[in-house]
């Protein structure tokens, strides 16, 4: 334990080690998780998390460069879906459409995945910031 880190900061970095470990077995949620990686570098959820590590005294850099190069048309986003595409054409090709629905469903869960893994540390920055921010005095 040590008093600067938050222990839920490390729930994705381990989540990703370990789903890593069998890309054989879990290749469509592999992909559906990639998707939601680059996909949540578009809009406005980089942009408040660079604010967030700012306002922290963390360098953002990392954030603002993802940002940039997290576009559909060409970006990561695109290759990440043009993936999922052609593993999906694969699939349905070699196994018919039940098995591809099924792949596409363990690739959802993928996507779903980032999500879930990143709830403890999103609700303990809130719990951070709320206990760090200046609160005003009652005199009475």
């Amino acid at each position: 334990n040590h008093p600067n880190f938050i222990d839920s900061a490390f729930d994705i970095p381990v989540y990703l080690m370990a789903i890593s470990k069998f890309p054989s077995a879990f290749l469509p949620e592999l992909l559906g998780l990639n998707m939601a990686i680059e996909i949540s570098g578009l809009g406005r959820v980089y942009l408040r998390l660079s604010e967030e590590l700012r306002f922290w005294g963390i360098q953002s850099a990392i954030v603002d460069v993802h940002t940039s190069i997290d576009n559909l048309s060409s970006g990561h986003s695109a290759l990440a879906i043009k993936a999922i595409q052609a593993y999906l054409d694969e699939v349905s090709a070699c196994y018919g459409e039940d098995i591809m629905q099924t792949h596409w469903r363990r690739i959802y869960t993928g996507y779903c995945s980032l999500q879930t893994a990143s709830n403890r540390f999103k609700f303990s920055l809130i719990g951070q910031y709320l206990l760090k921010r200046p609160r005003a005095h009652n005199n009475y």
